[in-house]
């Protein structure tokens, strides 16, 4: 993945953010291998979902969809993401609980640390997150 640094992605107050096939970092951080295998494990969850919703709206176009709705497969990791969180923050208060129950982080921050986990990783493993919990 390549890594872009700026001022304006992500928020201030966050230090990276994958939006596939980037990693973008604010400008004087300095990411170590942890952070990028966190982020890169963003990556292929991305890559996952998106995929399952190219199918998905595929096969509903098959059978009478609109084609507009190709625009949404993109962003269905983050309408899951930004979905899970909102409703984290219901359930947790709005500390850092809401942001780590997320599917998705729960994975990441699991897995950060295994510099070899994106070999060995299975597909969908951030569902397994949500099952086991």
């Amino acid at each position: 993945m390549k890594i872009v640094y700026n001022n304006i992605i992500p928020f201030e107050g966050f230090c990276a953010i994958t939006i596939w096939p980037f990693i973008f970092v604010r400008k004087g951080v300095e990411l170590n291998e942890v952070d990028i295998n966190h982020e890169e494990i963003h990556g292929c969850q991305q890559s996952e979902v998106t995929v399952l919703s190219a199918l998905v709206v595929s096969t509903c176009f098959l059978f009478g969809a609109t084609a507009w709705l190709f625009v949404c497969v993109p962003f269905l990791y983050y309408f899951m993401y930004i979905t899970e969180w909102v409703i984290n923050l219901v359930l947790y208060g709005r500390d850092k609980t809401a942001y780590r129950k997320i599917s998705f982080e729960r994975e990441a921050f699991a897995n950060e640390t295994d510099m070899n986990y994106l070999e060995k990783r299975r597909a969908f493993a951030w569902l397994y997150s949500v099952i086991n919990s």
